[in-house]
C-alpha cells in the first residue's frame, strides 16, 4: 500500500482468523453494518467469481448507507482468454465474473513452468455459471511473499492496476 494513504485504511481479512468466512456470511455482515447505520466509510471487495458476483447482486438489492460501498474485483484483460479445467476437459474461456480471485492479480507467470488454470467447481444456479478456483493459488501467494519487492522480474502491474481501481472506488 502506498505510504501516503496507508493511514486511511484498515483491513478485515475474511480468511485469516475470521470466524465467518464465505460470501453468505459476508452478506449477513453487510446487512448488520447497514442495520446499525455504521458511520465509517467501508468498501467491501468480493472476488470476481460466481459466488462474488451473486453476492454483489444480492447486496445491491439492499438499502445500504452511502458510506458502505460494495464491489467485485475489476476485470482483467488476461482473464478473457484463460485456461480452464472442467467437466468437458481443458479449454480457454473468459473467467472474469466466474473465476477471478485476488490471487489472479499476482504474477502468475513468474518462475512458472506451465500456464495458470482455473478449475470449475460447483455450479451456481442463480448465475447459470460454474464457480472457478485458481489451481495452485497457495503457490502463487507464497511466491508473491517470497519474491515481490525483492526480485525486479516479479511483475506488480496487475496489483498496481487493482490498487488504482480500489482507490478510485474509495473516492467515488
Amino acid at each position: 500500500m502506498a505510504h501516503d494513504v496507508s493511514d486511511f485504511f484498515n483491513f478485515i481479512d475474511m480468511s485469516d482468523n475470521y470466524p465467518f468466512t464465505g460470501t453468505g456470511n459476508l452478506f449477513r455482515f453487510c446487512q448488520g453494518l447497514a442495520a446499525i447505520r455504521i458511520q465509517n466509510n467501508i468498501v467491501v471487495v468480493l472476488d470476481s467469481d460466481a459466488a462474488g458476483s451473486e453476492t454483489l447482486q444480492k447486496l445491491r438489492k439492499l438499502t445500504l448507507p452511502k458510506n458502505l460501498r460494495v464491489m467485485c474485483l475489476p476485470p482483467l484483460d488476461e482473464c478473457r482468454a484463460f485456461k480452464t479445467l472442467g467437466p468437458s476437459g481443458a479449454s480457454i474461456e473468459n473467467i472474469n465474473g466466474r473465476g477471478v480471485a485476488i490471487e489472479c492479480f499476482l504474477d502468475l507467470k513468474y518462475k512458472s513452468t506451465g500456464d495458470p488454470a482455473v478449475r470449475w467447481t460447483s455450479f451456481n444456479r442463480e448465475l447459470d455459471s460454474y464457480q472457478g478456483e485458481l489451481v495452485g493459488k497457495e503457490k502463487y501467494t507464497r511466491t508473491f511473499f517470497e519474491s515481490a519487492g525483492k526480485d525486479t522480474a516479479y511483475d506488480l502491474g496487475k496489483l498496481s492496476y487493482l490498487w488504482k481501481y480500489l482507490l478510485a472506488e474509495c473516492v467515488a
